[in-house]
């Protein structure tokens, strides 16, 4: 006999499964500014690197990484509307950024998973990616604290 089971519920039943997450959705995901001109002057660009330019009808789509000190921010903006802009990766390296984020670099590994839940009950270390179909969620570590958060997210 074949069991059929819906994708949804073999999802939930991953370890990592977030339900509710979303790269920039609370309560997991990056608090930017709303409009590409705000996270432009969130702190000096050190530098931008295009990764690929896509032609459309009527538009262009940039990806690009932008490089600020101790953040670095996958990007995808539009020709057709300049303010507009998807996030399709994270990676923060330094405590400053903190209020992007719900949390910090250098916070104590086993308030990250207090603040997971469920989801991060058997992984002290955080080794697991946490998330669902909106993207995920990576940490590194060392001595119990919290190194980097890396958000990776889909862009369609």
């Amino acid at each position: 006999m074949l069991l059929l089971l819906p994708a949804t519920a073999l999802a939930q039943e991953q370890p990592g499964y977030l339900p509710e997450f979303g790269c920039q959705a609370p309560p997991f995901g990056l608090r930017l500014p709303a409009h590409l001109q705000g996270v432009m002057k969130l702190a000096p660009v050190r530098h931008v690197e295009i990764l690929e330019v896509e032609k459309w009808e009527g538009y262009v789509t940039t990806r690009k990484y932008v490089h600020f000190p101790g953040l670095t921010l996958g990007l995808v903006t539009f020709s057709n509307d300049r303010e507009r802009y998807m996030v399709s990766r994270a990676e923060v390296t330094d405590a400053r950024w903190a209020e992007i984020s719900p949390f910090r670099i250098g916070e104590k590994t086993f308030a990250v998973q207090r603040k997971l839940g469920l989801p991060a009950e058997r992984d002290p270390d955080l080794k697991s990616s946490y998330g669902s179909e909106a993207g995920d969620l990576r940490f590194e570590s060392a001595d119990r604290k919290i190194t980097k958060i890396i958000y990776d997210c889909y862009t369609g």
